[in-house]
């Protein structure tokens, strides 16, 4: 599957290796990332300013602006100007005696079968899709960076949570196997301390992997990836 997504053959063989992936995250490590990450007062206003494809959606306004300022010029007055030199002679000499040229135009629009205000309604009607697509696009980035501090939120709690519930298996685990040594415990005991202590650990690293990937969906909210 991941093969597929990379957009390689999924029938090559693959190994990945999972030393660059931190397996542990501490306290300090949140914090220090929340506080490279603006408020949620502010987040809205940076995602807008960061984000490519919004700047896209204002571009998209600016070129549709344009285009409605170009169909108007069509009901304004042309004034053109144009200047020319000539020269006619049998032979290459009196260079002196060419004529120049120079003539001025005006043109008033009067009527063109509509075509004027044909072009500044079909201008109009593409800056109002750029308007609309731009407002659908910021509704978006808003839910989504609403979406990504909750749960932010979430896993953070989750974090705190897996991190307790792991080392209360632990000391249970060690308790019953104590226990287990000195027979004041029975197997059924170790194994069902040794079952939530690997359901712990369990639950530990998913909950790790889980908050670094809601890292980088908010940092992608954001603009910042």
């Amino acid at each position: 599957m991941l093969l597929t997504v990379m957009g390689m053959n999924p029938n090559t063989t693959a190994d990945f290796s999972d030393l660059g992936l931190l397996k542990e995250v501490s306290e300090v490590d949140v914090r220090r990332f929340r506080s490279s990450i603006s408020d949620y007062s502010r987040a809205i206003d940076l995602a807008l300013d960061n984000r490519d494809d919004f700047k896209s959606t204002q571009y998209s306004i600016q070129a549709a602006q344009s285009g409605v300022s170009a169909a108007r010029s069509g009901y304004f007055p042309r004034v053109s100007s144009y200047m020319s030199w000539g020269w006619n002679n049998n032979q290459l000499t009196e260079f002196d005696q060419g004529r120049s040229f120079l003539g001025l135009s005006f043109s008033l629009p009067v009527f063109d079968q509509f075509q004027t205000n044909t072009r500044i309604q079909n201008a109009t009607l593409q800056l109002r899709q750029a308007e609309i697509q731009q407002f659908q696009l910021e509704q978006s980035i808003r839910s989504s960076v609403q979406a990504a501090y909750l749960n932010l939120e979430s896993v953070e709690k989750q974090l705190d949570i897996t991190a307790r519930s792991l080392k209360a298996s632990e000391r249970n685990f060690e308790s019953a196997k104590e226990r287990f040594k000195v027979g004041s415990a029975t197997i059924t005991d170790y194994m069902t301390a040794n079952s939530q202590l690997i359901t712990s650990q369990i639950n530990r690293i998913n909950t790790v992997y889980t908050y670094f990937l809601t890292q980088k969906e908010l940092l992608f909210a954001l603009g910042k990836l």
